[in-house]
């Protein structure tokens, strides 16, 4: 167990110390100015923004510093503008105002996109498989000083089976559905920590029936579940106003899992099998690189998933009605590395 704590807890504490040698003064090129929730219009170039506060830069050099809840909109370059005859005064000193159009702000974002991954499944001393896999992965967040956050993945791909015999290309299937509950920390002025805790369930779907291995044993279906409540924490770097990056890393509390062995495709005088497994644990970690272009975002997201989950309980197995022995399935792990592309909006 110490040692588990300090593979889950040393990342994160390098994380805060890389993140925080990041400069914190990123300049925002692209943007002329703000609105107030009052309806005054800040013109100018913003030097600095975080989630708590923004600072904008006049033509004349002098700067001044607004609540970011105070800010209703952000004005991008090359947009219309007026003035309209109910503009608020500006007083001496501060920058001049104007209304041009507005991008509104929102605490609402949508992520969908493909990913690819290479999976590898041991158990250490019987067999083992591995190949890739491909699919899709979408996620809704709520981000204020509360997130929320929702998301789901469908993959498919195929895998070699390799024990005393072989048998290659086996289609597997795999889902994930997670949703999980945290609280944003500012740690700078464009850094912010995020500790979460959640649920999630993994479904994982081995098609080995109907396959027959080189030394001639018949393979059966595999469905493998887990229960379990992911627990880990994001930090985010803003560079500017288009770029950012993440790091995230997670161990996954397993609650509970189930596998089902249908050895009637073997012999339908089997039985089929079902094992409840009741230890182990997940890690999992990603780095997030993400480009903002107006309302959209594109990501890149390399990640590593692990699972060690041990030796299930033991069943009987029936023959005909008849006992005919026990079966369990063994301590194992599997790994996956993979990398996810995602638009967002």
């Amino acid at each position: 167990m110490r040692n588990l704590k300090r593979v889950v807890f040393f990342p994160v504490f390098m994380a805060i110390i890389f993140f925080s040698w990041m400069p914190a003064t990123a300049q925002y090129e692209t943007i002329r100015g703000i609105e107030l929730n009052d309806g005054t219009v800040i013109s100018g170039r913003i030097i600095k923004m975080s989630n708590s506060e923004v600072t904008v830069e006049a033509k004349d050099g002098k700067t001044s510093t607004y609540k970011f809840d105070d800010v209703k909109s952000i004005i991008k370059e090359g947009q219309d503008e007026t003035v309209p005859a109910a503009a608020k005064a500006i007083p001496e000193g501060q920058p001049e105002k104007t209304t041009p159009s507005i991008v509104p702000k929102s605490h609402h974002a949508w992520t969908i996109g493909p990913e690819i991954s290479a999976i590898e499944y041991k158990e250490p001393d019987v067999m083992k498989e591995k190949g890739m896999m491909s699919g899709i992965a979408a996620a809704y967040t709520y981000s204020d000083k509360v997130m929320l956050k929702a998301d789901a993945k469908l993959s498919y791909g195929q895998v070699d089976y390799s024990n005393s015999g072989t048998i290659d290309n086996i289609d597997d299937y795999m889902m994930e559905i997670r949703g999980v509950g945290g609280y944003n920390f500012k740690l700078t002025e464009t850094m912010m920590i995020t500790p979460f805790f959640g649920f999630g369930f993994r479904y994982l779907r081995d098609e080995l029936n109907g396959r027959i291995s080189s030394t001639g044993a018949k393979g059966y279906l595999r469905e493998t579940n887990y229960v379990y409540s992911p627990i880990g924490v994001t930090v985010l770097n803003n560079f500017n106003n288009s770029w950012v990056l993440g790091l995230t890393v997670e161990f996954d509390f397993f609650w509970r899992g189930r596998q089902k062995s249908r050895l009637s495709d073997v012999d339908p005088a089997y039985s089929n099998l079902e094992n409840n497994q009741d230890g182990g644990y997940g890690l999992r970690g990603s780095l997030l690189i993400k480009k903002i272009v107006g309302r959209m975002s594109y990501s890149l997201e390399p990640f590593i998933k692990y699972w060690n989950i041990d030796k299930s309980d033991i069943q009987n197995i029936t023959y005909n009605g008849a006992l005919w022995g026990s079966g369990w399935e063994p301590q194992n792990n599997s790994t996956e590395v993979g990398l996810k592309f995602s638009v967002g909006f």
